[in-house]
Order: structure tokens, then C-alpha cells, then sequence
């Protein structure tokens, strides 16, 4: 086998690397944007939670004791 030829072997074993990096990458880049989202939903939910809680009229009386 001559020089070339394994500079090339090599060259296209690091390409192929390099590619199932990038692909692992997007799929954790994926799984973090879904998360991200799902993210979001819950605090739109807990902002809703929180403004039913803040709008009870009884929860202030509870504290006057």
C-alpha cells in the first residue's frame, strides 16, 4: 500500500468519524429542543396554576387569623 493511500484511508476513516459525530449531535440537539419546548409548556402551566392560585377571594382570609 503506498503513502497516498493510506493518507486517504485514514483521511476517509476520520470523515466517516466525523459524520457520526455530527449525527449524534443532531440527535442530542433534537431531543434538547423537544425539551426545551415541553420546557415552555410547563411554565405557560404553572403561570396559569399560579394566577388560579393568586385569584382565590378565601386565600387571604386564611392568613388573618
Amino acid at each position: 500500500m503506498k503513502f497516498d493511500e493510506k493518507v486517504v484511508g485514514m483521511f476517509e476513516q476520520i470523515m466517516n468519524r466525523l459524520d457520526e459525530h455530527s449525527q449524534t449531535f443532531d440527535e442530542h440537539s433534537r431531543k434538547l429542543d423537544e425539551q426545551g419546548r415541553k420546557l415552555d409548556e410547563h411554565s405557560l402551566k404553572l403561570d396559569d396554576h399560579s394566577k388560579n392560585f393568586n385569584s382565590l377571594q378565601i386565600w387571604p382570609g386564611i392568613f388573618s387569623c
